[in-house]
């Protein structure tokens, strides 16, 4: 798979994982506050991404309820691919962003959204059945 990168030194990785704990967070504050619009694959119109109180397990794509314990992610690039269910009832919204930092930024912040709807000790909510997670390695830089 080619030659291993070396970790970046100790100082740097907390300046990293830092910048992420704070861009999750300001993501998951937006959901909840007010929202985002979207542009979904395929469809004309916008569409708003937004938590649902009271408990906010829950995420609305326009007048689609997704329990984030269900929810699948796929990251391409600019394109944040959701997916709710399995196997044959399975349904997907690709989530179009002018950046891929935006893109990956709303993957942390829902995969930590949806690690605080786990009630399970780790083992996802039995209700639920989720597709895996895939996020595709970066193309190199030239």
């Amino acid at each position: 798979a080619g030659p291993r990168r070396p970790r970046p030194p100790a100082h740097r990785r907390r300046d990293v994982l830092a910048y992420a704990e704070k861009a999750a967070h300001a993501w998951a504050a937006t959901l909840a506050l007010d929202g985002i619009d979207v542009v979904v694959e395929g469809e004309s119109e916008r569409r708003r991404l937004a938590l649902k109180p009271p408990d906010w397990k829950m995420l609305a794509l326009g007048d689609t309820d997704i329990a984030l314990a269900e929810l699948a992610l796929r990251l391409d690039g600019h394109v944040l691919t959701l997916i709710a269910g399995a196997d044959e009832d399975q349904c997907s919204w690709g989530l179009q962003f002018t950046s891929a930092d935006d893109a990956t930024e709303l993957a942390l912040a829902l995969k930590v959204l949806r690690a605080s709807t786990d009630r399970g000790g780790g083992m996802a909510d039995f209700m639920f059945e989720r597709a895996p997670d895939r996020f595709a390695r970066p193309k190199p830089l030239e």
